[in-house]
């Protein structure tokens, strides 16, 4: 009876064994992005696929560098599973970004890891000359101009009769730091215009210091 019990006892912690065996950290992952060139506001997308734990994305823009770690803004990335594309936007910079994944794998009792780090440089063209609004002042009420960024058209409607000779003008562009012409000479906002003398005309250069759009403002009285 005594030896019966001493054989199942040692099964017993036999399969115990069994079931606590330590497994590795197993890591497979691969990541291609669509291109290495994107142009500011487009959604660039990154194929994943592989074995991982934990993925987590630095864009390299302000605020997003690795390198800052751990005051950098990171984005834990959780795509759905059957899927494996991850899209992402860079905006307000001009030239070469390093982006960087870090991926992470565990063992089954949480100890052991295994982490890589997963770069490419992104080279970023932004191009962006388009308006975000545009107000200027009309016997001290504030217009609102409708901006057509296709056609390169701010139209603002104001009462008739309105004093327009000293109006204080606000221009915003959509790039952060596109630059803001009139006159050939770079535009201070919130300058006073005289509108009554002759059509304003504002260009927009944009980030990479080449691309630019000419925006006419078109004054309607009713």
């Amino acid at each position: 009876m005594n030896k019966t019990r001493y054989l199942l006892s040692m099964l017993a912690f036999v399969f115990i064994l069994a079931a606590c065996t330590h497994e590795k950290p197993v890591q497979n992952i691969s990541i291609v992005p669509a291109s290495l060139e994107i142009d500011a506001g487009v959604p660039l997308e990154f194929e994943i696929t592989g074995e991982y734990d934990f993925l987590t994305f630095y864009s390299g823009l302000e605020g997003s560098n690795y390198d800052d770690y751990p005051d950098a803004k990171s984005k834990v990335i959780d795509i759905p599973e059957g899927e494996s594309i991850f899209s992402t936007v860079y905006l307000d910079t001009n030239g070469i970004v390093l982006s960087k994944f870090i991926a992470t794998t565990y063992g089954d009792w949480g100890t052991d890891l295994v982490q890589e780090v997963i770069e490419f440089e992104i080279k970023v063209n932004d191009r962006r000359t388009a308006l975000q609004s545009f107000k200027m002042r009309a016997d001290n009420k504030s217009i609102s101009g409708a901006i057509d960024n296709e056609k390169g058209e701010i139209v603002c409607t104001i009462p008739a009769g309105s004093d327009i000779s000293s109006s204080v003008t606000s221009v915003s562009t959509l790039a952060a730091n596109a630059q803001v012409f009139l006159d050939g000479k770079l535009y201070v906002d919130r300058s006073k215009l005289d509108y009554t003398k002759d059509t304003k005309v504002f260009t927009i250069m944009a980030v990479d210091g080449v691309t630019k759009q000419n925006f006419t403002v078109i004054i309607i009285e009713e």
